[in-house]
């Protein structure tokens, strides 16, 4: 998992900040889960302040939003690993610029076929997340994964890639790979 924007325009994590979380509706959760995984995701905000700018932390939850590892830190500014769980699970981290997913991010949720739900949550308090619902096709999802990743190789602006990416994300919803932000 990491924080596609590379490290450039990092803001820090700030009461205000976390004041902001607000977890959309989702598929898979009901509405006392998404307040337990509201709950969850302003402590995860409160860890990154303990780190230096630019540090990326994360953390695995069972599907009811109860933790299921320990708060871990990439060992890179921008990047961290989460582990990958032999449950269903919930995957988390939070993005210093406040961006949605990367490419990375993408892949590794695809890849990762027991995470079923996978949050970034900017420093600024924004919350991005992708669910994987019960008419979830990945060999669909990996083709345009694919597409995804070419385009991103050609594209030459950030505005490229961010339209690329919206593209994925509404094609990606006819294969059952939600996107919410």
């Amino acid at each position: 998992m990491n924080d596609w924007d590379g490290g450039f325009g990092n803001k820090p994590v700030t009461k205000e900040s976390i004041a902001k979380v607000h977890m959309p509706e989702s598929e898979l959760l009901d509405e006392a889960q998404r307040a337990r995984m509201e709950g969850e995701i302003k402590a995860l905000l409160r860890a990154a302040q303990k780190v230096p700018v630019g540090n990326v932390v994360g953390r695995c939850y069972t599907m009811d939003g109860t933790p299921a590892s320990d708060v871990v830190q990439g060992a890179k500014p921008g990047q961290v690993r989460l582990p990958d769980l032999d449950v269903p699970y919930i995957g988390a981290h939070n993005h210093a610029s406040g961006l949605s997913f990367s490419e990375d991010d993408i892949r590794e949720f695809i890849a990762r076929q027991n995470m079923k739900w996978l949050i970034a949550v900017g420093n600024n308090g924004k919350v991005y997340m992708m669910e994987k619902i019960a008419r979830y096709d990945e060999a669909r999802i990996k083709k345009l994964e694919y597409k995804l990743s070419l385009g991103i190789e050609a594209a030459t602006m950030k505005t490229e890639i961010m339209q690329l990416l919206m593209n994925f994300y509404k094609e990606a919803r006819d294969y059952g790979l939600f996107y919410y932000s």
